[in-house]
Parts: structure tokens; C-alpha cells; sequence
């Protein structure tokens, strides 16, 4: 008896339905649909980047967040879906003593939100820097959403493109993203208002990709990693980007060499 086929969009059915995950949620069900016999031999590379789009989202109040949007092409013609990819702050969750080089800078970024985060933040209600304590940061959610059509994901707020990168020569695979946003998280799995924030965030990601895929920048606006038009100190929390993707590499390798070594 032939077995069904396998849906164009089966990489994306969990994600769909639970609304969205964490990245390392969605490494785990990317290694979960690759080691299911029914569907093993899907390639890596069905679904990748074509490009990458940054966003300023302008909220209800003064916040203002920062996130991706990147454009994936599947098989068949004119087959895309969108996914939003940021950082917000995850409830509930503190990360006591951070190392040093994740202290944060003497001026704080704005506080971000959307609908979903809007309660952990304070709004400040002055422009005037913040300090953040040196003890006590919050634990950072990364996570990724998907649609078929991107204007569901640009939903909270008034949102304009800061960023607009293509990749015409050099495509980075559905879950070479899923790995290399899971490293981004590793680098810096707390949440600084200060550093480690939304901005810092979509800056090291689209970073990442453009030095490993050759991307080549479409648009690029002064509003890009600013809050009010105050340049935001993220990059005071310092990241190699070519050391970044170098771990990416060795974190890529292993999740093959898992999905390959499944069951034996």
C-alpha cells in the first residue's frame, strides 16, 4: 500500500498549532519530524531563507520593540510562509548573578512589549537613562511564530521595516535557522533591558545571517536599534558575530549527527 503523501507544510504543522515556540522547542520538534520514520527522509533544505526583514513595532504607549520577519520558500511554486522571531521577556523567570561580560551598560534601553508582554515591563516615565541591577536579570523567551500571511504577524501596534535583507546566493535551511537562533539564545539567555534585549537581539540574528549567506542589504533606516531616536547600548553587551557562527557550525554538526545517529 503507498503511504500518503507527506503535506508541503508538514515542518510547520506543530508549530501552527501550538501558536508558536521557543527556539529550543522548535529544534526539538524539527529533530522530532526528522527521526519519525514516516517522514526521515524529508531533506534539511525543503524550506529556506530567501530573506529577512527587520521590524520597529510602535505600541499602545512609548514602547517600542524590535523583532524579524523572514520570508522561507518551500517546495512547489510560490510556496512561503513567514515567521516572527524575537525576544521578549519569559513571566515568572529570574536569572540571578550574570557573568561579567553579560552586565549591563550604565544606560538602559527602552522597555519593548507587544499584547503578549506588555505586563512584565515598566514603562519609564522619563526619556532619562535607566540603571539596571547587576544582579538580577530576567530570563529571555525567544521564540518563533509562523503564518501564511505576514500581515498577521505585524498585529500589535504600528510597525515599520528598519531592515530589509535578500540572500540571492547563499540560503541558510529551515533548521540551520532553528540552530542558529537556539545559539543566539545560548549566548545570552538572560534578559537585560540594558543588553541582552529585543534590539540586541534582531541585530545579532540578522548579523549572523548576513556575514554567513553573503545577504545583501535592500533598506537599512537610523531608526534601526533606536528608542525615540536615542541609539540603544545593546552593543555594550559585546558578541562575536564570526565566533557566533562558528558555534552555530558545531551546534549544526550535532544536531545532524543526531538526527543521523537516532535509534542506534
Amino acid at each position: 500500500m503507498t503511504p500518503p503523501p507527506i503535506a508541503a507544510d508538514i515542518e510547520f504543522f506543530e508549530l501552527r498549532k501550538s501558536g508558536g515556540r521557543d527556539v529550543h522547542g522548535f529544534n526539538d520538534l524539527l529533530h522530532k519530524l526528522y527521526t519519525t520514520p514516516e517522514t526521515s527522509s524529508l531533506p534539511y533544505d525543503r524550506w529556506y531563507v530567501t530573506e529577512i526583514k527587520g521590524y520597529k513595532n510602535q505600541g499602545k504607549k512609548t514602547v517600542q520593540h524590535e523583532f524579524i520577519l523572514a520570508t522561507v520558500q518551500g517546495p512547489g511554486k510560490n510556496n512561503f510562509r513567514y515567521l516572527r522571531i524575537h525576544r521578549r521577556i519569559q513571566k515568572g523567570s529570574v536569572v540571578s548573578s550574570p557573568t561579567t561580560d553579560e552586565q549591563p551598560a550604565a544606560a538602559a534601553a527602552a522597555p519593548e512589549s507587544s499584547a503578549a508582554d506588555s505586563s512584565d515591563m515598566e514603562s519609564p516615565t522619563t526619556g532619562a537613562p535607566q540603571r539596571e541591577p547587576n544582579s538580577i536579570k530576567k530570563r529571555a523567551l525567544d521564540d518563533i511564530t509562523v503564518s501564511k500571511d505576514p500581515r498577521s504577524l505585524l498585529k500589535f501596534g504600528k510597525s515599520e521595516v528598519v531592515e530589509h535583507v535578500t540572500f540571492p546566493t547563499s540560503h541558510i535551511s529551515l533548521p540551520q535557522l532553528a540552530v542558529l537562533t537556539r545559539c543566539i539564545n545560548e549566548a545570552a539567555a538572560g534578559y537585560h533591558l540594558a543588553t541582552s534585549n529585543c534590539y540586541w537581539f534582531a541585530y545579532t540574528l540578522s548579523e549572523a545571517l548576513k556575514q554567513k549567506h553573503d545577504g545583501k542589504v535592500i533598506e537599512s533606516n537610523s531608526k534601526k536599534g533606536t528608542w525615540n531616536g536615542l541609539a540603544v547600548n545593546f552593543v555594550s553587551r559585546k558578541i562575536d558575530i564570526p565566533n557566533l557562527n562558528e558555534r552555530f557550525m558545531i551546534e549544526w554538526d550535532e544536531f545532524v549527527n543526531r538526527v543521523c545517529c537516532h535509534g542506534q
